[in-house]
């Protein structure tokens, strides 16, 4: 292995946006275009930051970016308002749920089996959660009687027709993700988008690193500092060895995991 760039000398450690399932990458140290966007190889400086190596591909990777951008970039999210977020339990849920938290907000997050829910509101400090595989509505009518102010989308399909028909005047909703639709679901029927007239809702879909690439490095300063804070959580399953990638791909489209699933192919100088 060599460099041509003194930058990025041997054994540095680099993020970057543009890497597939391979154990080895070819990158310019220029600005990359990929599906996020045109984003650059960042040069992790582990030693200056003092956080484990799977954060940079966990909250302060591309999910959690797109969590912050949700949150600090979509709308003016306020104290006190009732935020939702469906798919609460990965890794841009979590993230979402929390960033949510530090801005004040009463987080409610929609996520799938009992165990899971405890978890948001145990271990990551949600005000409630509720589980889409028993009474989603009444489960939302309980914990939001008032309505919903802001709703993180990730899901589609019948949590979304659920929670539109619960948002009070002048919400606003985060289109982020339509898990329901790309993990085999096939398009669902939406909502009665007459809510949005009635309710005079604000509805915006994103794409984290095109629509706001200019939040990046503050994202990348708030993250980090709240990490070593303890304000935030770092949730990451690892799965060694490109063997076991089907695994890795079972988990995350399955739902089994709570936070971010990663597969690592060396090791981890930071957890030696």
């Amino acid at each position: 292995m060599a460099s041509e760039n003194h930058e990025y000398p041997v054994g540095a450690f680099v993020s970057t946006q543009v890497c597939d399932y391979q154990s080895h990458l070819l990158v310019s140290g220029s600005r990359e275009t990929g599906i996020w966007g045109n984003v650059p190889p960042r040069l992790l400086d582990l030693g200056a930051d003092g956080l484990p190596l799977d954060a940079y591909a966990g909250i302060l990777g591309t999910s959690g970016f797109t969590a912050y951008a949700g949150v600090f970039g979509m709308f003016d999210l306020q104290p006190d308002e009732c935020f939702v977020v469906s798919a609460a339990g990965g890794a841009v849920g979590t993230a979402a749920g929390e960033f949510a938290k530090l801005r004040g907000a009463r987080v409610i997050g929609i996520a799938g089996g009992k165990d899971k829910c405890r978890t948001l509101i145990d271990r990551l400090g949600f005000d409630a959660a509720v589980d889409y595989k028993a009474d989603l509505g009444g489960g939302l009518d309980t914990v939001c009687p008032d309505g919903i102010d802001f709703y993180f989308e990730n899901v589609g399909g019948e949590v979304q027709r659920e929670v539109f028909a619960r948002m009070r005047n002048n919400g606003r909703i985060a289109m982020c993700g339509q898990v329901a639709q790309y993990t085999g679901g096939g398009q669902a029927d939406g909502p009665n988008l007459m809510s949005v007239i009635l309710r005079q809702l604000s509805i915006r879909g994103f794409l984290s690193t095109i629509t706001f690439s200019e939040l990046i490095p503050q994202f990348e300063r708030d993250v980090a500092a709240w990490l070593r804070e303890g304000k935030v959580s770092n949730l990451t399953t690892i799965i060694n060895g490109m063997e076991n990638a089907h695994e890795a791909i079972n988990n995350l489209v399955s739902g089994q995991i709570v936070g971010k699933q990663l597969l690592q192919f060396s090791e981890d100088p930071t957890r030696s």
